[in-house]
């Protein structure tokens, strides 16, 4: 009876993935009933009656609690997440800016092979003045290591970066040029390059760097040194953007 009611969960489970628009909200983890592999991770948003977006409640019923990432995030007013897959493990990372008070902090979870990790912020200590975290966006290389890029959005928004030492995230490496106004970054990881896009009022930048270089950097190893890119160029030009080899990485 048990193994038949696990394999009705599973089969509905399946089915609601199918089911475009069958639910409003809820992050959560489809696990085979046998293997205990994810199989699918479930991301279904949808908007509340008044129009607000809901992305975190709970829909289905019947999920274990382990299963479920973060069910009171819309009550708490997270942000949307961004979910990637470890090369390695096989398992879904989650990045996502959770509200605390009223800024937003980038965090991550992982799901371990049982349940979902505590939620880890990216910057540890953010400082007295702190302004929100928004816009991640996570790959990983060849060999899991993790790039994560983020906009902090001050009145002239920056790309920042960070990635995983020791069992913790990197201090943040500011990727834009200072001064410019830079918001909603991308990044991608091929061979031995990683490039990040990002936009400034000028246009996108679009800035290729040696991921060797990022990690080192990240992990303080090349003191303050400024580390020139690799390849920088803008589609429009002007400010942040027209080629100019001025986007620096440097050690905050």
């Amino acid at each position: 009876m048990t193994k038949t009611r696990t394999l009705r969960r599973f089969v509905s489970a399946l089915i609601l993935l199918l089911l475009p628009g069958a639910a409003l909200a809820e992050v959560s983890v489809v696990v085979h009933p046998r293997t205990g592999r994810v199989i699918k991770v479930l991301t279904l948003g949808g908007v509340r009656a008044d129009g607000s977006q809901l992305v975190w409640s709970q829909v289905r019923s019947g999920v274990p609690l382990h299963h479920m990432l973060n069910p009171l995030g819309d009550t708490l007013q997270d942000l949307a997440p961004t979910i990637r897959t470890h090369p390695a493990s096989g398992s879904p990372w989650v990045v996502w800016p959770a509200r605390h008070a009223n800024i937003t902090r980038i965090v991550v979870s992982r799901w371990d092979g049982t349940g979902w990790s505590p939620r880890q912020p990216v910057v540890a200590d953010p400082g007295p003045f702190y302004v929100d975290e928004v816009n991640p966006d996570l790959v990983f290389d060849a060999a899991g290591q993790p790039f994560l890029v983020w906009e902090r959005a001050g009145s002239i928004g920056s790309i920042q970066f960070s990635t995983l030492s020791d069992g913790g995230w990197t201090r943040p490496l500011r990727l834009s040029e200072e001064g410019v106004d830079s918001r909603f970054p991308a990044i991608s990881v091929e061979g031995q390059t990683a490039t990040v896009r990002y936009l400034t009022p000028g246009g996108w930048v679009t800035t290729t760097y040696e991921t060797a270089v990022m990690v080192e950097a990240a992990n303080g190893n090349l003191m303050d040194t400024p580390i020139p890119p690799g390849n920088t160029s803008g589609d429009t030009g002007g400010s942040g953007g027209g080629g100019e080899d001025k986007n620096f990485l440097k050690v905050r």
